[in-house]
C-alpha cells in the first residue's frame, strides 16, 4: 500500500474487502495497476401502481431465483412485436428480478390509488 508521501507498507491478510461498488476497476487500476474482467449492469427501478391492491403492501421483499416471464394476450404480444425497443418484454427476465411493495407514503400518498 502506498502511504501519503510515497512510502510503501506491506499489509498481510488472508482476505481483503474492496467495498468500492461500481468503482472497483477504477480503484484497482489506480492502486494496483490492473482491472478485473467485470462489467456494470444497469439497475433500474420502476414504480407500478396497484389500485386493486393485488400485491399486498405488507408482502415481504421478494426475489425470484428463476427466469420470470411476463404474460400477454396474443393481441398484446403482436403489438409489442411491432416495436423493436419493446420486444425484450416477450422474453423471460433473468433470475434476480425482485420487488418490494411501497407504502402509500413511499408511493406518493393516496393520490396514487
Amino acid at each position: 500500500m502506498t502511504l501519503d508521501g510515497g512510502a510503501t507498507k506491506v499489509v498481510r491478510a488472508k482476505a481483503v474487502v474492496l467495498a468500492v461498488g461500481p468503482y472497483l476497476n477504477m480503484f484497482c487500476r489506480e492502486q494496483f495497476g490492473f482491472e478485473f474482467p467485470l462489467k456494470n449492469e444497469v439497475h433500474a427501478r420502476a414504480v407500478i401502481r396497484d389500485p386493486l391492491h393485488v400485491f399486498p403492501q405488507t408482502a415481504p421483499f421478494t426475489l425470484w431465483n428463476a427466469p420470470t416471464p411476463l404474460f400477454f394476450t396474443e393481441a398484446e404480444a403482436d403489438e409489442i412485436r411491432k416495436q423493436p425497443n419493446l420486444r425484450f418484454l416477450l422474453e423471460p427476465f433473468a433470475p434476480a428480478d425482485h420487488l418490494r411493495p411501497l407504502s402509500d407514503d413511499e408511493a406518493g400518498g393516496s393520490q396514487n390509488r
